[in-house]
């Protein structure tokens, strides 16, 4: 039972009595009271819809076809290949280096054509640092100025590996 205090003898009275049952006072309600409990019910009224709007939204949600699956794995398999050439590109020209240690990644990416384009630092032979580039077509890495603007510049680049 829930229960409320009467404001003339203070007893405890149920919270929906009109009179107290012990002094006959009639119990006023107060607007701050009833304006409460109105704000209360409209707030559970619209988390109840929104709920319902959601399962109603969930279960028109229609399950990915086995063409739409097909394609996401294709999609999710070209990326990792992307991602293996990437990774592949910079660990030769790395291991290339008179210092593998010094290399230094400036950019990687992969043009539309498969061009796999990396800029970077490393040392040199006498220990001072200057930047390089590379460049990979067809799973051969080359270092060659005239190649790397052919391919590379000024050419849309995707970095597949996030640096």
């Amino acid at each position: 039972m829930e229960a409320i205090i009467c404001k003339s003898c203070q007893s405890e009275i149920h919270k929906e009595a009109k009179i107290c049952p012990h002094c006959r006072t009639r119990q006023k309600r107060g607007i701050f009271a009833k304006l409460i409990r109105l704000i209360g019910k409209m707030l559970l009224i619209i988390f109840v819809l929104s709920v319902l709007g959601t399962m109603y939204e969930d279960s028109k949600k229609k399950a990915p076809t086995a063409e739409e699956k097909i394609a996401k794995e294709k999609r999710k398999k070209e990326l990792i290949e992307k991602q293996e050439k990437q990774t592949d590109a910079i660990k030769v020209v790395k291991n290339n280096l008179k210092n593998p240690d010094s290399f230094k990644q400036s950019y990687a990416g992969i043009t539309a054509d498969g061009t796999v384009c990396i800029g970077y630092y490393a040392k040199n032979s006498f220990n001072a640092v200057v930047p390089g580039i590379a460049y990979m077509r067809n799973d051969v890495v080359k270092t060659d100025q005239a190649g790397y603007q052919k391919f590379c510049d000024k050419q849309p680049m995707v970095d597949y590996l996030g640096f």
